[in-house]
C-alpha cells in the first residue's frame, strides 16, 4: 500500500497519532507533481514522434514522388496545405508543453493548499483542451487530404463513371477517417484518462484537508 494511503487510512483515528494536514497535503502534493511529469514527458515523447515523422518525410523523396504524379500545380498545393498545418501544429504544442511545465514548476514549490487545488484543476482543464485540439487537428487533416485528394482525380471533368468512384471514394474515406479517430481518441483516453484520474484523486483529498482545516 502506498504511503499516501497509509497516511489516508490512519488520519484521525484515535487510536493512532493524528497526522498533521500539512504532511498529507505534502504527499499528495509529491503526487500530483510526480503524475504533471509524467504528462509533460508525454507531451513532449508526442512531439519528438510526430517531428520525426516529419523529418523521414522530407528525406523521403515523398515530396517529388508527388510533384511526378500530380503535377506541379498539385503539388504546389499539397505542399502549401503541409507547411501550414506545421505552423498551426507546431506553436500550439510548444504552447501546450510550456503550459504543462510551469503548472508542473508551480505544483512542486507550493507550500498552499488553495494554489495547489487551482493548480490540479488547471491542468485537467488543459490536459482536456490538449487532446481535444490533437484529435481535431488529425481530422481536419485527414478530411482536408481526402479533399485534396478527390478533387486531383477528377481534374478530367465529372463523368458518370467519375460520380460512381467518388461516392466508393468518399464512403471509405469517411470510414478511415472514422477508424483512425476512434483509435486516437482510445489512446489518449486511456494514456491521459488515467493520469487525470490520479490528479482527480489526489484533488478529492485536497478537499477533504481543506474541510477538516475549516472545522
Amino acid at each position: 500500500m502506498e504511503e499516501l494511503d497509509l497516511l489516508r487510512k490512519y488520519w484521525n483515528k484515535t487510536e493512532y497519532p493524528k497526522i498533521k494536514t500539512d504532511e498529507l497535503r505534502e504527499m499528495i502534493q509529491k503526487r500530483s507533481s510526480s503524475t504533471l511529469k509524467w504528462i509533460l514527458i508525454i507531451s513532449i515523447l508526442e512531439f519528438i514522434f510526430w517531428s520525426g515523422l516529419n523529418i523521414l518525410s522530407s528525406y523521403s523523396g515523398f515530396s517529388e514522388k508527388l510533384a511526378q504524379d500530380f503535377g506541379e500545380k498539385n503539388h504546389a498545393l499539397i505542399y502549401t496545405v503541409e507547411y501550414v498545418s506545421y505552423f498551426v501544429f507546431y506553436p500550439v504544442i510548444i504552447y501546450f508543453m510550456v503550459r504543462f511545465f510551469r503548472l508542473y514548476r508551480a505544483i512542486s514549490v507550493t507550500d498552499n493548499t488553495k494554489n495547489l487545488t487551482e493548480s490540479i484543476l488547471t491542468t485537467n482543464k488543459l490536459v482536456k483542451r490538449y487532446i481535444a485540439f490533437n484529435i481535431i487537428f488529425v481530422l481536419i487533416n485527414m478530411i482536408v487530404g481526402g479533399i485534396i485528394g478527390i478533387s486531383i482525380q477528377n481534374q478530367a471533368g465529372f463523368t458518370p463513371v467519375n460520380w460512381f468512384v467518388n461516392t466508393i471514394m468518399i464512403f471509405f474515406l469517411l470510414i478511415f477517417i472514422g477508424v483512425i479517430t476512434g483509435i486516437i481518441w482510445v489512446f489518449y483516453r486511456l494514456l491521459y484518462g488515467w493520469l487525470l484520474k490520479r490528479l482527480n484523486k489526489n484533488y478529492q483529498e485536497l478537499i477533504k484537508i481543506e474541510k477538516v482545516t475549516e472545522e
